[in-house]
């Protein structure tokens, strides 16, 4: 218990202080720093904390921790935000924590309670680490800074929170600022890479030369994007959110580049792009995803290359293959060659665009999914081929039925497949047989697997038409925790699970994530919402009543 209230307090800065080995040497905090970590105050977190854990049905622990916390927050004024910050020069780190202080006598008594009565050397107070280092500590006007190193403890910012600004609504965050990253560690990480890379192709050749070269053009295309994304990278925010009155918690990732950089003219292709497959993300589903992006022509090629150069080695092996007539062969290339034409014609568009969802009831249990594909009547004519080259030879009562139907410029082909009798957890999931749909339009491929008809395809393709994205977002999706219990539930009986998806009913379940175009750069928000933490409370409960557990305090 104590352990979880320092981490509420004080521990947080000490061990933040306390990272570096105290063999490294200090240098100015001059500027601004290269890593910023920003938490929100005391109070909002032990506020958010008891909402967690009445969210999780552990509102016990939440309440016990806000009652004894009160004696480690007294150094502290709990309305303002506390952190710590990373500044570099070449190679040498400095972090300082710093803390809102109200009381620097209470700020000596709680720590030594817990690290023994400090030493003084001036203004400064030397505390003694679990692990044996020194901890410097430097009360100053309205804040109390820490740092391994006293050297650090200099040039100090009147109001270090100006730093986090952009950061208050986190309960967690951190702040990267790659411009001052100093150039010398960025070359190191990158010479590093590079030695890493060719180390692992060198063994590589040693027991596959042309696995080890065709992996070679491989790492050079994403070297050279990581090259451009350490040196191009202007900030970097992780934050997280614990929101009580939207019922949940945010995890934020950004990424900006420095303006004209190649990533950030990259992030901005997407904006404005407009997916063609939105209707796949059915609010009733248990799953579902979408996503487009847009590829400058350098990218288009660097995958082409690479597409030509698996597609070579693929072919090679085939080619070598033992147990293949020639004729078999020859089909095979021909089915190969195909696709990989198509999947060039597709990069060449410059557009990747795809959507997909899992439903989940007692009439429909199915994959529904659609991709833009160029040239997708090539694709159409190889599942031609391969499905006269296997129906005779197929298991009995498997059916296909192509050129069902034209509906909307898309040509439609089902195949049946029968699930045998022996297949008992099978049929409880799809019945007595799985449906496959294929959908052929002029540039776009959609399918279907499960049973039911085809009526959840058909609508997400009808909604796909006038359905338009949000907020400049080019990708996003859920998982419902909730209908995937519920359907367990349902097609096992067991009492767990019914118990657990009956204290799911009426609440949003869901873990739901989006992504975004910013100036410069890029967001991206997973949501967790209350239902999903109560889900994984439950679980958690019933895990350790299971096993004989309790709450272990």
């Amino acid at each position: 218990m104590k352990k979880i209230l320092m981490g509420l307090s004080l521990s947080l800065a000490v061990v933040a202080a306390s990272l570096l080995p105290s063999a490294a040497k200090a240098q100015s905090n001059e500027g601004a720093p290269a890593i910023v970590v920003s938490m929100a105050t005391a109070k909002e977190q032990l506020d958010d904390f008891g909402y967690l854990t009445k969210a999780a049905g552990q509102a016990q622990i939440g309440g016990l921790i806000q009652l004894m916390a009160g004696d480690f927050l007294r150094p502290l004024d709990t309305n303002r935000t506390m952190g710590a910050y990373v500044t570099l020069d070449q190679f040498l780190p400095s972090v300082v924590a710093f803390m809102p202080l109200k009381d620097k006598d209470a700020l000596v008594e709680v720590v030594s309670e817990q690290l023994g009565d400090p030493e003084y050397d001036g203004d400064y107070m030397i505390f003694t680490s679990p692990e044996g280092d020194d901890i410097y500590c430097l009360p100053k006007g309205e804040w109390a800074y820490m740092s391994n190193m006293k050297e650090s403890l200099t040039g100090l910012p009147k109001d270090p929170s100006a730093w986090t600004k952009g950061l208050e609504d986190y309960n967690v965050a951190v702040r990267v600022n790659g411009q001052n990253i100093p150039a010398q560690m960025k070359q190191f990480a990158i010479s590093a890479m590079q030695e890493g890379f060719d180390e692992m192709l060198n063994e590589l050749e040693q027991v596959d030369p042309d696995q080890a070269e065709l992996q070679r053009e491989l790492n050079a295309n994403s070297f050279e994007q990581m090259v451009d994304l350490i040196n191009d990278m202007d900030e970097l925010v992780l934050g997280m959110e614990v929101d009580a009155e939207d019922s949940g918690i945010h995890m934020d990732f950004t990424f900006t580049g420095i303006e004209g950089s190649q990533m950030a003219e990259q992030i901005d292709l997407l904006d404005g792009a407009e997916s063609r497959f939105l209707g796949f993300l059915m609010d009733d589903s248990a799953i579902n995803f979408n996503a487009i992006t847009k590829m400058a022509q350098a990218d288009v090629t660097q995958l082409t290359q690479m597409i030509d150069s698996v597609a070579e080695q693929g072919l090679n092996e085939l080619s070598a293959d033992p147990n293949m007539s020639p004729m078999e062969k020859e089909v095979a290339t021909d089915i190969v060659n195909t696709l990989i034409e198509v999947g060039k014609a597709t990069l060449e568009t410059g557009t990747i665009d795809l959507g997909m969802a899992v439903v989940l009831d007692d009439e429909t249990t199915a994959v529904v999914g659609g991709a833009h594909v160029a040239q997708a009547k090539k694709v159409e004519n190889a599942v031609k081929t391969i499905v006269g080259l296997v129906k005779d030879d197929a298991p009995p009562g498997v059916e296909f039925n192509l050129d069902t139907e034209k509906k909307g410029g898309i040509n439609y082909h089902e195949i049946v497949i029968p699930v045998p009798p022996f297949e008992e957890e099978i049929q409880e999931i799809v019945g007595d047989e799985i449906v496959v749909w294929l959908g052929v339009a002029e540039d776009a491929l959609y399918f279907s697997v499960g049973k039911g008809d085809r009526s959840t395809l058909d609508d997400a393709i009808a909604e796909s038409k006038s359905a338009k994205p949000k907020d400049n977002q080019y990708g996003s999706g859920h998982v419902d925790i909730g209908k995937i219990v519920q359907y367990a539930a349902m097609i096992s009986g067991e009492p767990q699970l019914d118990a657990m998806a009956a204290s799911m009913q009426g609440k949003d379940t869901r873990m739901m994530f989006s992504s975004s175009t910013v100036e410069n750069g890029a967001t991206s928000r997973l949501t967790i919402q209350e239902g999903f933490i109560t889900a994984v409370g439950e679980a958690a409960a019933q895990a350790m009543e299971a096993f004989g557990g309790g709450v272990p305090f």
